[in-house]
């Protein structure tokens, strides 16, 4: 069996491609979690954070990727 592409070939918006990546299980796999406040990295490494920690992640994500 061939190996399977992820996702388009073509670019894409990077908008798009950062809300599909927080949203899908398959890429991020991202889980609320409550219990503590994470740095971004932290968020990231764990894959898990609540609102606060969830929303630095997506900010730092977004800034890398060039998006107001």
């Amino acid at each position: 069996m061939p190996p399977r592409i992820p996702g388009p070939v073509q670019p894409r918006d990077p908008r798009h491609a950062l809300i599909d990546a927080l949203y899908s299980r398959r890429q991020l796999g991202l889980s609320y979690d409550a219990s503590v406040t994470r740095s971004a990295a932290e968020a990231y490494a764990a894959r898990a954070g609540n609102c606060l920690s969830l929303v630095i992640m997506t900010a730092a994500f977004a800034k890398h990727l060039g998006l107001r």
